[in-house]
């Protein structure tokens, strides 16, 4: 790709600020930003200007044309950080996709789990005023082939009034294929939401934060989430509270780490969800067993329920 001129890059140090940028563009294809290859400080970026450049796309391949009004600067540590993040959850979910065979409806304990979750989730949402979702603007972040957004839609949400949004196209392929076309699906990570602020009554998310290992930007996808929320709007939470020793690829998110994600908020959340192991020995056997075990709060791996900001008062947070 053209490379900036001498002026352009080699400024004397002590006209340099603190440290260089990462300069990004958006692909065209996915909606993705880009690293171009080149740092520049924000001072250097101002005072200069840039002819027409290009890059190889990582994502879609593809040869882009830019100009300095389609790139913008970004802390090269978090832009590197979400280069990495992307790419390793490409890697370890490149077959989330694909048939599992536990998670099909012909195994009992995926039957148990399922039924299980969907009774506890509506009942918190009838608690928390959300149902019915007729007039609710719903968006999934990290929809995946948007099972979930078929739940929400059958629980009374309407097609056009859902959103999704998922890293994978593949799974955003799929999710056009199986969801009612009404349905807005777009490519994107969960940090740079393609949305206007406080466009949805809910924003919900199903075991897509225990995905992200790294700290800063889980911050920076609960501050998206918050963003796009409507100032009474309400969050749907479902995901891990402790790390799976059989997966590497997630990671749990304690009290302590929910409440720095989502500071000024109430929570209404129970546990839920048999650990896999003992859901798996129990259910085949007994229905009553697996339900009288999945009330022992010890025995679950997941905290499911609702987040709201705390101006709307829930009744005191509760784990």
């Amino acid at each position: 790709m053209p490379r900036p001129s001498a002026s352009f890059i080699g400024q004397p140090k002590w006209r340099r600020t603190q440290h260089p940028k990462a300069v990004l563009i958006k692909c065209p294809s996915s909606g993705k930003p880009v690293l171009v290859g080149f740092e520049l400080t924000a001072e250097t970026w101002a005072a200069n200007p840039l002819a027409t450049c290009s890059v190889r796309c990582p994502l879609c391949g593809a040869l882009h044309q830019w100009e300095k009004t389609h790139a913008w600067l970004e802390e090269v540590e978090d832009a590197h950080t979400w280069r990495r993040e992307e790419t390793r959850l490409r890697e370890a979910y490149a077959g989330r996709e694909a048939v599992n065979p536990r998670r099909q409806w012909s195994q009992w304990d995926h039957v148990f789990l399922e039924q299980e979750r969907e009774r506890r989730l509506i009942a918190l949402l009838w608690k928390a005023g959300l149902m019915p979702l007729t007039n609710k603007t719903v968006l999934e972040v990290g929809c995946g082939s948007g099972a979930k957004i078929r739940d929400l839609i059958k629980w009374g949400a309407m097609p056009d009034r859902v959103a999704g949004v998922d890293l994978l196209p593949e799974a955003i392929a799929n999710a056009q294929r199986l969801l009612p076309a009404e349905v807005t699906l777009q490519c994107c990570n969960a940090a740079e939401l393609p949305h206007a602020d406080h466009t949805f009554d809910i924003v919900a998310q199903f075991t897509m934060f225990s995905s992200i290992l790294e700290s800063p930007l889980r911050r920076k996808a609960a501050a998206e989430m918050l963003r796009v929320l409507k100032r009474d709007g309400t969050i749907i939470w479902c995901d891990l509270l402790m790390d799976n020793p059989w997966n590497k690829t997630v990671k749990g998110i304690d009290k302590k780490e929910l409440r720095e994600l989502f500071p000024h908020c109430s929570f209404d959340l129970e546990r839920a969800d048999l650990a896999g192991p003992l859901v798996r020995s129990v259910a085949s056997l007994s229905w009553t067993g697996s339900h009288l075990l999945s009330h022992i709060p010890w025995l679950c791996v997941q905290y499911i329920g609702v987040i709201q900001p705390r101006a709307q008062g829930l009744d005191g947070s509760r784990f």
